[in-house]
């Protein structure tokens, strides 16, 4: 006997109909990329509270309103962040949180630093 989960989903406030969960999504699933993107939304809104909050501060500022703090392109994520211990640990904070919240998980042995205009000691 497998036992499935019941799954409802609201959408501008208004709640659908719920239906039963099955073994869940796999790579090549269609909806795949839009669950993505849905789950990756929200660490774009956790990190928009965090700017605001002066917990993070993008790049650009003089271009872009609040500055530029990630760009997403299919399932990479690149972030901007001001050359600043605690933002970096914010960031830190804020990212172990999303993966938490999301069950997503970041691969560190993937990822890529690039310090840039930073001199020696600073990088």
């Amino acid at each position: 006997m497998s036992v499935h989960g019941s799954v409802g989903v609201i959408v501008n406030s208004k709640e659908g109909g719920s239906f039963e969960t099955g073994k869940g999504l796999q790579q090549g699933d269609p909806l795949s990329p839009i669950l993505f993107n849905l789950v990756v939304d929200v660490l774009k809104r956790m990190l928009q509270k965090a700017n605001n909050a002066g917990l993070v501060k993008g790049l650009a500022n003089d271009v872009v309103d609040q500055g530029i703090i990630s760009l997403q392109y299919a399932d990479d994520t690149i972030l901007f962040l001001n050359s600043d211990r605690e933002m970096a640990s914010n960031m830190k904070w804020l990212l172990t949180k999303f993966e938490r919240m999301s069950g997503m998980r970041l691969n560190y042995h993937k990822s890529e630093l690039i310090p840039m205009n930073l001199g020696d000691q600073e990088k």
